[in-house]
């Protein structure tokens, strides 16, 4: 996850804030700035469990055929 990011520039119009890992959480603060992924998320609409992962539950998407 913090490689996929780390290479992307950010001057770019990327959601690299949607990027999450498998268990739904976000990545560390110095990524995004303290708060501001979850802020963005919760923006959009994405909800989050009490344990700070998005509830994947609810949000997760699969590609059809998978």
């Amino acid at each position: 996850m913090a490689w996929a990011l780390h290479c992307t520039p950010f001057d770019r119009e990327l959601p690299t804030h949607r990027v999450v890992n498998a268990s739904g959480a976000l990545s560390p603060p110095r990524i995004f700035g303290d708060g501001m992924q979850q802020a963005r998320l919760e923006s959009e609409g994405i909800s989050f469990k009490a344990n700070g992962c998005i509830d994947l539950d609810e949000h997760l998407w699969l590609i059809a055929g998978e």
